[in-house]
């Protein structure tokens, strides 16, 4: 597994990418809070690609196994593949 900074912005595939992850993972969330009142959950792909956060990915080769963001000084999200993880997929 590789670490490292992305920016979503300027490659539109990897942002695709996050943007399916990103769902998957607070859909499982939503599931199993019973509520899926989740802003991360209902965000597009123009938000994802325009929010001011700094991203880091995991990889395995090409293969993204999920994501961090984090806003400066206002909290982060941790979007992560929920077939990667085995406890909660929030942050």
């Amino acid at each position: 597994m590789i670490l490292r900074n992305v920016v979503p912005n300027a490659d539109a595939d990897l942002a695709r990418r996050l943007l399916v992850v990103q769902h998957e993972a607070y859909a499982r969330e939503a599931e199993l809070i019973q509520d899926d009142r989740i802003p991360p959950l209902h965000e597009d792909l123009d938000t994802l690609r325009s929010a001011p956060v700094t991203w880091v990915a995991a990889f395995d080769d090409a293969e993204l196994l999920g994501a961090a963001s984090q806003r400066s000084r206002s909290g982060s999200c941790s979007p992560r593949d929920p077939t990667w993880s085995t406890s909660s997929p929030g942050p």
